[in-house]
């Protein structure tokens, strides 16, 4: 490795560091139940982009019966595990952050999925070898963590062949420049955000059949046709 690969490489393990290291308390953003009245009031103002992440997915992707589904950073596996229990195929989540896979499986043992519809590999999709191609993926919250987004992208999308959705942090939110120095200071993980219109200049440049962008609070989501 030279020392060129080894100033870029550094970036990614940081934030491979990060995940492993808060899986459970990120996790936990999906369980109601664990958290007091206002911890999920305060959720509900901070991570509304994370709930409305979820829904759209869901939304834009319609009837799973029958479907592949690849879930890129599928952290403890809420996308991955809900997707098998309404009747996709397959799914296969990949995360690179151990805990999180640790998470991903707990959740699918205790929702009673098979690991025939529903498999985790700790990873990084884009390095992936997979034995056919999925109809769908997502890619909710990974983004933001990726210098190359133009360059990730090209990697994973012929690995799907119908629809590919993924979430961009937006630029111009006000809670951009806190959130930008609180994760390099205090947590050593580099963070990328984006203008309306350097994505669609990303997604303009992919040779898409087709492309839409959803508002989802401090997100963009993308939804995209190779």
């Amino acid at each position: 490795m030279t020392n060129a690969d080894s100033g870029a490489a550094q970036p990614a393990l940081d934030t491979r560091r990060h995940f492993h290291e808060i899986a459970s308390e990120f996790d936990d953003l999906y369980e109601s139940e664990s958290r007091t009245s206002l911890r999920r009031w305060s959720d509900s103002m901070l991570r509304a982009s994370v709930y409305r992440r979820f829904e759209l997915v869901f939304e834009q992707l319609g009837d799973l019966d029958g479907k592949s589904i690849l879930d890129m950073g599928c952290g403890g596996g809420r996308y991955a595990v809900t997707m098998g229990k309404l009747g996709a195929r397959r799914v296969v989540g990949v995360d690179f952050a151990r805990n999180m896979i640790e998470l991903a499986v707990a959740l699918r043992s205790k929702e009673g999925i098979g690991e025939d519809r529903v498999s985790f590999v700790c990873g990084d999709a884009a390095e992936t070898d997979f034995d056919e191609p999925f109809d769908y993926g997502i890619a909710m919250g990974v983004l933001d963590y990726v210098e190359d987004a133009e360059g990730f992208l090209r990697v994973v999308l012929p690995k799907i062949t119908t629809r590919m959705v993924a979430s961009f942090p937006v630029k111009w939110s006000i809670w951009t420049p806190q959130r930008k120095i609180r994760y390099r200071l205090f947590k050593n993980c580099p963070l990328y955000f984006y203008s309306r219109a350097r994505l669609e200049s990303i997604l303009g440049g992919l040779g898409l059949r087709s492309w839409k962008i959803h508002p989802a609070h401090r997100d963009f989501v993308a939804v995209m046709e190779p």
